[in-house]
């Protein structure tokens, strides 16, 4: 009965598996090949699990300067006899900063 498989013959003509550490063959002919990755994080031990990932630096914004509080002169505008306009940055949410507008008025 013809089940429709051709039988290969592995000769001499094929390449020989390598044998330098990386793969061998099992008994019951099947090659096994094995790839060494280089662990980045380093080695576990039995009791222990290594989890590695990006830090995330390359998507990360860098920490501006808070800007300087003391020396800066005031900024402010004189709109009248009794009123001013002014102007100043202060430390924000999430690390932004804010800046304020303040409309003074004397009665």
């Amino acid at each position: 009965m013809d089940d429709g498989r051709i039988p290969i013959d592995i000769t001499e003509e094929h390449a020989p598996a390598e044998t330098g550490g990386h793969s061998f063959v099992r008994e019951d002919g099947t090659l096994v090949i094995e790839i060494p990755v280089e662990q980045p994080c380093g080695e576990s031990s039995e009791r222990e699990i290594v989890v590695c990932a990006s830090d995330g630096s390359e998507n990360r914004l860098d920490t501006p300067e808070p800007p300087p509080q003391a020396g800066m002169p005031k900024a402010e505008v004189l709109l009248g006899e009794n009123s001013k306009a002014g102007l100043h940055a202060q430390p924000g949410r999430y690390n932004a900063v804010e800046a304020v507008v303040t409309l003074t008025i004397a009665f």
